[in-house]
């Protein structure tokens, strides 16, 4: 037993706990013993409960490996310091990035406290916490007319958004292929402190942009500053907006940066490795007034590179410093095999130990395939899990983008040189309802509310994908309702269900549907007009029929960001077609040729990698009738992975 137990136990369970037989405990925990079948307390390790039991009076930073219970050790560390905090003015901020991040920690903390988490401590996700302690009550210091011309509210606007209302919010200038760019297409970026495009053009047009903003010439940078500036002055502002000027405010407004320090001297971080430059800024205003900061996450686990998220730049937060680093270095996930290969591709020097008992025969293999030949990996996936007696409802395909998501679920991507077309969303929604898995489920969704919101709301300001594109004129029970309106009266038409109907006959036909959803919040409804020469084509023509045939199968589909923090059975991870000398979803990136420094490319196999339990596949297409050269073979066995050919349900030894 850890000799720092006898610390730990007074404070949360308040008994001498029986180890042998839970069931007779008598301690404020017993009842989550008894429904976890385990003690609460004598599970955690000696890492685990080294942190739990370290100095919040000193920074640290929590180095934790996949599968390493970090989310546990973050509740039960939580749990112990509230138990015993004195202040009743100045409080711990726990902070996260994703709402299921939030729920997770909370549910863990408050098994361990036994309430609530209260006044004056916060338990939150990073944007919400800046938002409610410092943009809102304190942005007006600095943003001229915010309080005399606007309601004072800060009001977001996604970087998606394409609502009408920001025709008024455009540049002067036209920016090549991007034309004349609203004002929540591009933010100010305090690292290379020049203008970044954030919209959602292809990269040929980002780097356009960038060229552009690169030459330093005074008329676009006057351009696009007095867009931002009667953006603000009206209350708008997207996220980068509010995070540049709260760094900005701390900066020039010091007894503001020192208030937010003594309302909250202590800061536990969750997934550190999602910091942004500006995010580490603020950060580090607040702790040169004296706010102690616990960074929890795995550097190797940074997988925003599209954001301009970079490990390097947390790793010099951590040395500039002096935290003090702790580690979690046991896998309760994975089994050893996958460990291993997870721990290869990004280089990493220290042994981590995979916890997990091996039950496949085969933990590792590569399964090779024929260019858009999907519906041949699947199946050959499909075989091989049956053969390992693992269940398709435990198993997850994961993918680095959302394009080869919708190919593998038979749908059509956006083009992002042009605006979503209304009446094909309203398809794609119906074309997913034939299928039972989750993941159609979601994609549909995505489908009908973005279609709902540009034909019934399409002046309004709306939110992110991630919220279902909801009006923020609407609230989100009422959203929900209309939601389920327009979808009963959907999948309720016979003729809107038939996708063998031409684009002109189906159109008529969603017309009528529509005219048959009756719900207060909504009026008039525009669906637009179809695109050039597809008025006589059939609409079942337009999905990928053969890769979605093999969909009905339980087999969640998800993106490689989607399932971080997650795990499954079995992975299987598809490669792109296509290498480029920056493609992250290239196979052969994923793979380092000696000791170099990680990449996006090694990190993102990394996260995929260990999201296994205990069956790893991964997906790699090869031309039509071509195998891999003796090479790249021999690349993949050196990392310990058995070759499998789809196209001839076999194994290859060379």
């Amino acid at each position: 037993m850890n000799e720092n137990m006898i610390w730990l136990v007074p404070d949360l369970c308040g008994t001498i706990v029986n180890i042998k037989n839970h069931s007779l405990c008598s301690g404020r925990l017993s009842n989550k013993c008894r429904h976890d079948q385990c003690c609460a307390l004598f599970h955690l390790t000696d890492d685990q409960i080294n942190y739990v039991l370290s100095d919040i009076g000193s920074d640290i930073y929590l180095n934790s490996c996949p599968g390493s219970g970090k989310t546990e050790v973050i509740g039960v560390k939580v749990a112990y310091e509230l138990s015993h905090w004195q202040s009743k003015t100045s409080g711990i901020a726990i902070l996260t990035f994703t709402n299921s991040a939030e729920d997770e920690i909370r549910n863990r903390t408050v098994s361990y406290l036994r309430h609530q988490i209260q006044y004056p401590h916060f338990l939150g996700t990073f944007t919400s916490w800046l938002h409610g302690y410092i943009a809102n009550p304190f942005l007006n210091r600095i943003v001229k007319k915010l309080s005399e011309e606007s309601d004072s509210i800060l009001k977001i606007v996604d970087s998606s958004c394409e609502s009408e209302f920001l025709n008024a919010f455009k540049t002067n200038y036209s920016y090549g292929r991007l034309g004349n760019i609203p004002a929540n297409h591009f933010f100010y970026d305090i690292k290379s402190q020049k203008y970044c495009y954030c919209g959602d053009k292809l990269s040929t047009e980002k780097e356009e942009f960038k060229k552009q903003c690169d030459q330093e010439k005074k008329h676009i940078k006057a351009d696009l500053k007095a867009t931002k500036k009667k953006f603000r002055e009206r209350g708008f502002f997207v996220y980068e907006d509010i995070e540049c000027l709260v760094d900005y405010l701390l900066k020039t407004h010091t007894n503001i940066a020192s208030l937010i320090a003594k309302r909250f001297p202590f800061i536990i971080i969750d997934e550190c490795q999602d910091l942004s430059y500006v995010q580490l800024s603020i950060l580090n205003e607040l702790h040169k007034y004296g706010t102690q900061i616990h960074l929890v996450g795995d550097l190797n686990q940074a997988i925003y590179g599209f954001r301009s998220i970079e490990p390097s730049d947390t790793k010099n937060f951590i040395m500039q410093n002096h935290f003090k680093e702790m580690h979690l270095i046991e896998n309760f996930r994975s089994n050893q095999a996958i460990v291993n290969v997870s721990g290869r591709v990004v280089n990493r020097k220290s042994y981590i130990v995979g916890k997990k008992e091996q039950t496949a025969k085969t933990p590792l293999v590569a399964l090779l395939y024929n260019g858009g030949k999907e519906e041949k990996l699947i199946q050959s996936y499909q075989n091989l899990l049956l053969q390992e007696s693992i269940q398709f409802q435990d198993c997850c395909i994961i993918v680095r983008n959302m394009a080869l998501k919708r190919k593998l679920l038979g749908v059509k991507s956006d083009n992002p040189n042009m605006s979503p077309n209304i009446i094909e969303d309203f398809a794609h929604f119906v074309y997913l309802q034939r299928n039972t898995d989750v993941a159609s489920f979601q994609e549909g969704l995505h489908y009908l509310s973005r279609a709902v919101q540009r034909s019934y709301f399409a002046a309004e300001e709306h939110e992110s994908s991630i919220n279902l594109y909801k009006p923020q004129c609407v609230a989100s029970e009422t959203w929900r309702q209309i939601l389920l309106c327009i979808r009963k009266a959907l999948v309720s038409s016979e003729d809107t269900l038939n996708l063998e109907l031409s684009w002109g006959s189906w159109k008529n036909a969603l017309s009528d549907s529509l005219a048959n959803a009756h719900h207060k919040s909504i009026g008039e409804y525009h669906i637009g007009k179809l695109r050039n020469k597809v008025k006589n084509k059939k609409v079942i023509a337009t999905f990928h029929q053969s890769t979605n045939s093999t969909q009905n199968c339980n087999l969640k589909i998800e993106t490689i960001h989607g399932c971080k923090g997650r795990g499954f059975e079995s992975v299987l991870f598809v490669s792109s077609a296509k290498q480029s000398c920056d493609s992250a979803s290239y196979w052969k990136n994923w793979f380092p040729q000696g000791e170099s420094e990680t990449t996006e490319s090694t990190r993102l196999a990394y996260v995929a990698f260990s999201r296994a339990k205990q069956f790893l596949a991964i997906g790699i297409p090869t031309p039509t009738n071509s195998s891999l050269d003796d090479t790249d073979f021999r690349l993949i066995q050196n990392y310990g992975f058995k070759v499998y050919d789809c196209s001839t349900q076999s194994w290859i030894e060379k």
